[in-house]
């Protein structure tokens, strides 16, 4: 089941990726770090484990995660995996042997000694070599380890921790010393990545550090929309936001938001969350957050759009697959009134219509309703759906029961007591409905003051 919106707006849709193809970038990224060539430069770790991205936002914040995502390795296995050197790494070489010196202070040999062993070949020789440089032993190396370790991030647990990464291109250990080292890491050992196919690696939201900071901004929000605060929301909403909702007012009585979950999409995050309105009635709805002027932003003309493109592109792909024979049917299941009980002559009295597809084919035009309230001298209320409804699929819409309008509400004065709310489908703004006998349901409901 979901909430559909009225007249003009559409509902938020994500369309799935093709499951095939997010399987198979996934499986071929797997422990690489890739580097969003499109955008910024943002730094995702594809951790092998879960298959999930995690976003990478700096060095000191990328050896933390990794830390964090490591696997404990005794001394004995770490050695079965050659060290890779990375000549671009720029760090502190105190005996100029071509290795680093807390590269040195991680394998054990003397930063200050350009021959630890002193057997007349210089550590990184060595190193190159697949000779141990604290003795005269040739290392004995498991490629078959190395192959099942690509990707991972290893922590030496009988020592003090030292992380080391396994890089998938080579099968070499590349020891992760501190943020700056994470960040030579990133830089140098990753891949490039458009933002279309990184798309289809999930990305883990817990621990990505860009949502923490739309988090933030979704707070924000929250705040000027409870406190019907103007320029405050104007503060985190996108520059073409701020052009729709120059006059904007709360429309609607909101006791509640609240951020359920986010999915970086397309270098920008879709957030689902739920809106809780005064009088009890709920709804979710996505929309897309923006990074503008280093703030994460609420778009919400870019989230219409959005709306939009994915309601014409599931359109078309509705139309192309729909059945040779079949039908639309049309059943309204249940009408909800909120508040509970309703009152009468409030702004606040809405009902929730719930609308379904009984029949074998999509309405892939949505649908329109007349909705009546029994002792109303107004014409009947049209609402039209715009959506995809498939079939087997209940739709919700809710409708005021009564006008915003101050000058309206004050003419009409209604009384409590029981009162019929009817609702119908419209036959004639609806010609794909192919059965019309079972289109109306009327439900009583107690009005209060």
């Amino acid at each position: 089941m979901k909430k559909i919106l009225i007249i003009s707006s559409l509902i938020f849709l994500l369309l799935p990726f093709s499951s095939a193809k997010a399987e198979t970038i996934t499986q071929r990224l797997k422990g690489y770090i890739l580097l969003q060539v499109e955008s910024k430069g943002e730094a995702w770790y594809v951790n092998p484990t879960d298959g999930k991205r995690y976003y990478l936002k700096d060095g000191d914040d990328a050896y933390q995660l990794l830390k964090k995502l490591g696997l404990g390795a005794k001394d004995r296995d770490l050695n079965k995996i050659p060290v890779g050197l990375e000549e671009r790494f720029k760090d502190v070489d105190s005996d100029a042997d071509g290795l680093p010196d807390k590269l040195e202070e991680a394998i054990g040999t003397d930063a200050k000694r350009a021959d630890t062993d002193g057997d007349g070949y210089s550590d990184i020789a060595e190193v190159k070599a697949g000779y141990d440089p604290l003795s005269r032993l040739k290392l004995q190396f498991d490629q078959k380890l190395a192959n099942q370790l690509k990707g991972k991030i290893l922590l030496q647990v009988e020592t003090r921790g030292q992380a080391w990464y396994i890089n998938p291109k080579d099968g070499k250990r590349y020891y992760l010393k501190d943020g700056e080292a994470a960040y030579q890491i990133m830089r140098y050992l990753s891949l490039g990545i458009t933002d279309k196919d990184l798309a289809q690696i999930p990305a883990n939201i817990v621990t990505d550090s860009g949502l923490e900071a739309v988090k933030l901004s979704f707070d924000k929000i929250k705040e000027a929309t409870l406190a019907g605060n103007k320029d405050l929301l104007l503060d985190y909403v996108t520059q073409k936001s701020r052009e729709f909702l120059a006059d904007w007012t709360v429309s609607k009585k909101i006791a509640n938001l609240e951020f359920i979950k986010a999915v970086f999409e397309n270098g920008n995050y879709v957030v689902n969350s739920k809106t809780t309105f005064t009088n009890g009635r709920t709804e979710e709805y996505d929309t897309l957050f923006i990074r503008e002027n280093n703030i994460w932003k609420e778009g919400t003309m870019e989230s219409l759009e959005r709306s939009a493109n994915l309601y014409e592109k599931e359109k078309q792909a509705a139309e192309a697959s729909q059945p040779a024979e079949g039908k639309v049917d049309f059943i309204i299941t249940d009408i909800k009134v909120y508040p509970q009980p309703p009152k009468v002559n409030s702004e606040d009295t809405e009902a929730e219509i719930y609308v379904k597809n009984i029949g074998t084919k999509t309405a892939v035009e949505g649908v329109s309703l007349q909705l009546q309230l029994s002792d109303s001298s107004e014409m009947p209320k049209d609402l039209t759906l715009i959506d995809l409804i498939r079939p087997g699929e209940t739709v919700v819409a809710s409708v005021d029961l009564y006008n915003i309008s101050a000058q309206e509400l004050f003419q009409r004065k209604d009384q409590p007591g029981i009162k019929n709310i009817s609702v119908k489908i419209d036959d004639l703004n609806t010609p794909m409905d192919d059965v019309t006998t079972n289109n109306t349901l009327t439900k009583s409901f107690t009005f209060i003051e």
